[in-house]
């Protein structure tokens, strides 16, 4: 079976600009591919983005949820801090290296070091976080402290002078 056949249909390099005969045509396409998959989210140049988490985030009057997909990611390997009021979350997800002189690979899955950083609308307290990692999923559970009034209000906009 030939390497290209196991590559799925859907990437990004199936996508490409059609390259020419011509081959300064053909460089110039072949950079233009790059640069196109250079900016687009979650970038699919090698060594360009590290792997970022997916995070859902749900507020309540009681709490704030996070919730953090990190597949492969061991619990050692993550790094969870809450300065004033600015959370941040920080680790690596380290690349499964196989030896084989005889051997081929296409990998999608990203790997590196991440950071996610966000201020919460509160400094919250120790006691307040609660943490779980289960199923790589971290989920993240930031109590409100008592009479937290930051709710969103609506401001009137005055008329120019």
């Amino acid at each position: 079976m030939a390497f290209h056949s196991i590559i799925p249909f859907w990437t990004p390099r199936s996508t490409s600009k059609p390259v020419s005969r011509d081959p300064f045509s053909a460089f110039r396409a072949e950079l233009e591919n790059v640069f196109d998959r250079f900016l687009e989210p979650g970038g699919s140049v090698a060594g360009v983005a590290d792997f970022q988490p997916s995070l859902d985030i749900q507020e309540t009057d009681k709490e704030i949820s996070l919730k953090v997909d990190l597949p492969g990611v061991d619990q050692e390997d993550i790094q969870l801090e809450i300065e004033d009021d600015m959370l941040r979350l920080s680790g690596e997800r380290t690349e499964e290296k196989e030896s084989g002189e005889d051997q081929r690979r296409y990998v999608e899955r990203r790997y590196g070091r991440f950071e996610r950083v966000m201020r919460l609308p509160f400094v919250p307290g120790d006691a307040d976080v609660q943490t779980e990692f289960r199923k790589g999923v971290l989920t993240v559970r930031i109590k409100r402290p008592a009479g937290d009034t930051s709710k969103s209000r609506r401001i009137p906009i005055g008329r120019a002078l």
